[in-house]
């Protein structure tokens, strides 16, 4: 019988992925291959960077200690003493900026809130005040009203009496008018109409008329 070179296990994997690798291993290996060709890539353009720019500068510094020493020397003193305020003065600058711009929004925020809380106590105000001009002018209008319809009523009657008492019942059922109404029952109990005595109750007043004569 020929023989095989893998279990039953290994032959079944191997139908069922034709390539013969497992799609996690190949996965892992796109990804291993993406990232060291993104290390590759940052280290070529390091290295240009450093043959570039780096290489260039530091050979022009060396060459310039060389031939200036005491310069370079106070030069290299004077960036690493300079170092510590100019940091210092960058970070302030920015804290300044941030606490003004912090500052200057909550005082607007406080100065707005005062100046909108002012506002309204004057419109309460105001508006108080209009309420009073409007009652004062309701009142005195009614009152020129009530004035014409005397005048109205004094020339059309006889007597200024008679005049005068239609102007007040006039006043009085303009008054009872504004009142409010009072419900189908209470008119129905005041306007009920006495009883009327029945045939049957005279025999006993009669009866009691006779008895008080003897």
């Amino acid at each position: 019988m020929p023989e095989y070179g893998g279990s039953p296990e290994s032959t079944s994997s191997a139908a069922m992925h034709p390539g013969g690798d497992d799609p996690e291993s190949e996965l892992e290996r796109k990804i291993h291959l993406l990232f060291e060709r993104s290390v590759s890539s940052v280290q070529d353009y390091s290295s240009k960077i450093h043959q570039m720019y780096l290489s260039p500068a530091l050979a022009r510094a060396r060459a310039f200690s060389e031939t200036h020493p005491v310069l370079s020397l106070f030069i290299g003193i004077y960036s690493i003493l300079s170092f510590v305020p100019i940091a210092v003065f960058f970070f302030s600058t920015i804290f300044i900026l941030f606490a003004s711009i912090t500052v200057a929004l909550a005082a607007a925020t406080i100065l707005s809130g005062f100046i909108i809380s002012l506002s309204g106590f004057f419109l309460f105000c105001t508006l108080f005040w209009v309420s009073l001009v409007s009652i004062s002018v309701t009142a005195l209008a009614l009152v020129v009203y009530q004035l014409k319809r005397l005048v109205i009523n004094l020339r059309g009657e006889s007597t200024w009496q008679t005049g005068t008492k239609k102007w007040v019942f006039e006043l009085q059922e303009f008054a009872l008018s504004r009142l409010p109404k009072k419900s189908h029952a209470d008119n129905s109990r005041i306007q009920e109409p006495p009883r009327v005595a029945q045939p049957e109750d005279t025999p006993v007043k009669m009866e009691a008329v006779e008895s008080n004569l003897f």
